[in-house]
């Protein structure tokens, strides 16, 4: 017996995408699948290229709840940064009493703002126990006061402790107090001269 080459196989019955009038449910699910996949995988490449074109928002995107909603209350104490032989600022950690988010928050001193216009902050929360991990910004400029950080529901790691950082200009950085969410601070704060 002699392979069946290509040109010698018998052509696939084509069936006809309307039967008599009625629409072919079997090829109208194909085409409906293979639209609803075209358009998932489109989603993906556009997040992953606004992600890696880093077209995501600025630290200074992020800003408190809106006024008459005042939710974030803060915890434990802040970490203090002293670089170029002066003060930079502090983070805090805040706790958003409205949906159960942690916060970082970043205060730059007004005095190393005027000093040092093009210095930056980068800020965030971690925590080190199961389901936490570690959460930050973007870099924001000393054109910005304030610079808050929203990070996820504080009860995903088990304890559910946090501490906010900062770290200026990509080294110098200072760490709020490990606060435990059941009422007590851990470890810290630690401040830093750099």
């Amino acid at each position: 017996m002699r392979p069946v080459r290509l040109r010698d196989a018998p052509a696939a019955p084509q069936v006809p995408y309307r039967y008599r009038g009625f629409i072919d449910p079997v090829r109208q699910q194909i085409e409906i699948g293979g639209f609803m996949r075209i358009r998932s995988l489109v989603a993906v490449f556009a997040a992953a290229a606004a992600l890696t074109l880093g077209t995501t928002l600025p630290a200074g995107a992020v800003v408190r709840p809106a006024e008459g909603q005042d939710c974030l209350i803060n915890i434990g104490q802040p970490g203090n940064v002293k670089i170029y032989g002066e003060y930079a600022g502090q983070a805090e950690q805040e706790y958003n009493t409205c949906d159960g988010t942690v916060w970082a928050h970043w205060q730059w001193a007004g005095a190393f703002q005027a000093h040092h216009p093009y210095s930056h902050v980068v800020v965030g929360v971690e925590s080190g126990y199961p389901g936490g991990g570690y959460w930050k910004s973007g870099p924001a400029p000393t054109s910005q006061k304030d610079v808050w950080f929203a990070g996820p529901n504080h009860s995903l790691p088990t304890p559910d402790a946090w501490r906010s950082w900062a770290a200026v200009d990509a080294g110098c950085s200072a760490l709020g107090t490990l606060h435990w969410y059941g009422g007590a601070d851990w470890d810290g704060p630690f401040d830093s001269r750099c």
